[in-house]
């Protein structure tokens, strides 16, 4: 006899493919109900009038930041109830590794997957959290980083940056991002700890130096590094205060620098990745956030 998730779900997907994969696998396995939206305005239908015990979003890539105001109304409608706990199937990331907690928590399953690890995936959703450790993954979080970038970078350096798609990866030895130059600076307050890197290429980081300062560099020097770590505290600056606005509480920290073609980008917490990829006119940037928190 085949075992049935007794939960109402809301599956929400724009991929025909992957939605049919979904509803031909759940159909008989839902003991409750599970609802079809194929964009967020039928999404937004559905859930003012119905409930759910979870949201089921289907998505090639994890592009969470277009779905922020979504997950914002579902949070919010259940405030006095359990947290709607989200599940979004997408490629390239792990099962388990990501947990946006701010305010409840979103997970992600990666493609490939079976109905069996499907559902019991579905299960642990809305189980409650385990203590230790967990990753703070969330579109509130980066975007202040993400306007910091531009701003400061446009406004010091008359260099603009054009952000890409976010990607989301394990914290392992295995995937650590290179660059010629890096500034990186923590991120802590009293229940989150993490790290923020700014790793460009030298072609981007030489422009940046040459009109902050008036003065062309062809190799990374002292002067350079110290330029990089000018910007770094800036734009972390900037951030923290915009944070700091909606209640992270995080403390001022002093940037490092690492430099070399090639270098390895090595953060010091476990948990989840967040990278945005900048593109410009002279070289590649990329920002990387990750935050751990620490529940008691």
């Amino acid at each position: 006899m085949i075992k049935k998730i007794e939960k109402s779900i809301l599956l929400v997907s724009d991929d025909d493919e992957l939605s049919r994969k979904i509803l031909d696998s759940l159909q008989e396995r839902v003991g409750k109900k599970i609802i079809y939206a194929r964009n967020m305005k039928e999404a937004n239908v559905k859930f003012e009038n119905q409930e759910f015990d979870l949201l089921l979003l289907g998505m090639k890539t994890p592009q969470i930041e277009s779905y922020g105001n979504f997950f914002i109304a579902t949070q919010k409608k259940t405030a006095n109830k359990k947290p709607l706990p989200w599940v979004i199937i997408s490629s390239g990331v792990e099962p388990d590794d990501v947990i946006v907690s701010h305010p409840h928590s979103i997970r992600f399953m990666k493609q490939g997957w079976n109905i069996d690890d499907l559902c019991l995936f579905m299960e642990n959703a809305v189980a409650p959290s385990k203590q230790g450790e967990k990753s703070i993954v969330d579109v509130n979080f980066i975007n202040p980083f993400i306007k910091a970038v531009e701003s400061v970078l446009s406004s010091m350096s008359q260099v603009v940056m054009n952000p890409g798609r976010p990607d989301v990866r394990k914290n392992d030895a295995e995937t650590c991002t290179t660059g010629d130059i890096s500034g990186i600076i923590s991120i802590g307050s009293d229940t989150f700890s993490g790290s923020m890197a700014l790793i460009f290429e030298k072609s981007l980081a030489l422009k940046v130096y040459s009109n902050m300062v008036g003065d062309d560099k062809s190799e990374i020097d002292n002067d350079v590094k110290d330029a990089i770590m000018e910007l770094t505290n800036i734009i972390f600056g900037n951030a923290k205060r915009d944070l700091n606005v909606i209640g992270h509480s995080i403390k001022p920290a002093i940037p490092s620098i690492i430099s070399g073609p090639g270098h390895e980008v090595k953060h010091s917490s476990d948990g989840i990745i967040l990278q945005i990829p900048f593109t410009s006119e002279f070289g590649l940037l990329k920002v990387e956030c990750l935050i751990s928190t620490h529940q008691k």
